[in-house]
C-alpha cells in the first residue's frame, strides 16, 4: 500500500521558512569570520578599514522552521517562536521557500505567544493550499503524516499514528492555551510550523514542540489541533489580534472523590470553584459547586479542556 498520490497532491502546501536578523557593525570592526579566525588564532592583522564611515548592515541567520499554506492568495501558517527572537520579537526577515524552488519574503501578518501560532503572507497568486480537515473528530490510532523541514535538510515526511489527543505540558506557562495532538511521526527541529495530516492529505494539526532528553526525536511530537489553529489564523487575518472568551470562574478537575462528595455518578467534567460577581458566568447563573460537563453540547472531562473552549469562544457569543 502506498500513500505517494495522497503525499504528492499535499506536500507542494508545505513550505520551508527561514530567518534572520539585521545587524549594524562599524565598519572599523566589521571582520568577516575568516578575517577574525586569522586575527584570533593566528595573530593576522586587522584590515585598515575606514575610521569614518557608516556602519553597515549585515544579515545574520537566525532560524529555519516549516509552514503551511492555507488559502491560495499567499497566507501561511506557521508556530510564533519560528518568526520570533530570543526576546518575543518579530524576526527581521522572513524568507519562505516553497515546494517548486520559488523563494519569497514573508510579511509577519500577527503572533499569538499564547497558542505558538503565527500568519505569514506573501504577495503571490494561485498558491496551493492544503485541505483542512475538523480536528474534533480524530482518534487515537488514526494513521498521520508529518511533513516539514527537519534540521534544513529539505522538505520530508514521515508516518506514524495520533498517540493521544487534548495534552497539556505547560510549555507556554500558565497563560497559554494548549490542547496538543501527540504523535509518533518523526517530529524534529526545522518541523516545527510544518503540517500533521491524516491519511487523506488533509491538515488535522501544526507541529510545535517535541519531548525529547536528546534534542531529536524519540516519538513524543505534538501538534496545534486544525480548529485551534485555524481560528487564531482568522482572527489575526481579519483583525491582526486575538480575542478570547472569558467567563469569570475558577475552576479545577472534577475528581472521584469530589465526585463522591457532591453524589455525582461520573468523575469527569469541571467543578466551579468560585464565580466573579458581574461576570458573565455569575449573569448565566453559574454557581460555586456547579459542575459542567458539556459545552454547547461537546463534552468537557479536564479543566484545561474546558479552558479551550470558552477561550476558543469569541466574546460575546452565546454559550450553553
Amino acid at each position: 500500500q502506498s500513500y505517494a498520490n495522497m503525499l504528492s497532491a499535499a506536500t507542494p502546501a508545505v513550505v520551508s521558512v527561514h530567518t534572520a536578523r539585521i545587524v549594524r557593525v562599524s565598519s572599523s570592526r566589521g571582520l568577516s569570520p575568516e578575517e577574525e579566525l586569522l586575527r584570533r588564532f593566528f595573530g593576522a592583522p586587522v584590515p585598515d578599514y575606514d575610521q569614518n564611515s557608516e556602519p553597515q548592515e549585515r544579515k545574520m541567520p537566525q532560524g529555519i522552521g516549516s509552514g503551511v499554506i492555507i488559502s491560495g492568495d499567499g497566507y501561511i501558517i506557521t508556530n510564533n517562536h519560528v518568526v520570533s527572537n530570543e526576546r518575543g520579537e518579530d524576526a527581521d526577515e522572513v524568507l519562505v521557500r516553497i515546494d517548486d524552488g520559488r523563494e519569497f519574503k514573508a510579511r509577519i501578518v500577527g503572533r499569538d505567544p499564547l497558542t505558538d501560532i503565527a500568519i505569514l503572507k506573501v504577495e503571490v497568486e494561485e498558491l496551493p493550499a492544503i485541505e483542512i480537515a475538523d480536528s474534533d473528530n480524530i482518534m487515537v490510532g488514526d494513521v498521520v503524516f508529518a511533513i516539514g523541514n527537519p534540521m534544513g535538510v529539505g522538505l520530508t515526511v514521515t508516518q506514524g499514528i495520533v498517540s493521544a489527543t487534548n495534552r497539556s505540558i505547560g510549555i507556554y506557562g500558565e497563560d497559554g492555551y494548549e490542547s496538543f495532538i501527540q504523535t509518533d511521526a518523526s517530529i524534529n527541529p526545522g518541523n516545527s510550523g510544518g503540517a500533521l495530516i491524516d491519511s487523506r492529505g488533509r491538515l488535522i494539526g501544526v507541529n510545535s514542540a517535541i519531548l525529547s532528553q536528546s534534542g531529536g526525536n524519540i516519538g513524543i511530537g505534538f501538534a496545534i489541533p486544525s480548529n485551534l489553529s485555524t481560528n487564531i489564523a482568522t482572527q489575526l487575518v481579519e483583525s491582526g489580534e486575538v480575542r478570547r472568551g472569558f467567563l469569570g470562574v475558577s475552576i479545577s478537575d472534577l475528581t472521584p472523590d469530589l465526585a463522591e462528595a457532591f453524589e455525582i455518578e461520573e468523575s469527569r467534567g469541571v467543578l466551579i470553584n468560585d464565580v466573579e460577581e458581574d461576570s458573565a458566568a455569575d449573569q448565566g447563573g453559574l454557581e460555586r459547586g456547579d459542575v459542567v460537563v458539556s459545552v454547547d453540547g461537546k463534552a468537557v472531562e479536564t479543566s484545561n479542556e474546558f479552558r479551550i473552549r470558552i477561550g476558543h469562544t469569541l466574546p460575546g457569543t452565546p454559550i450553553a
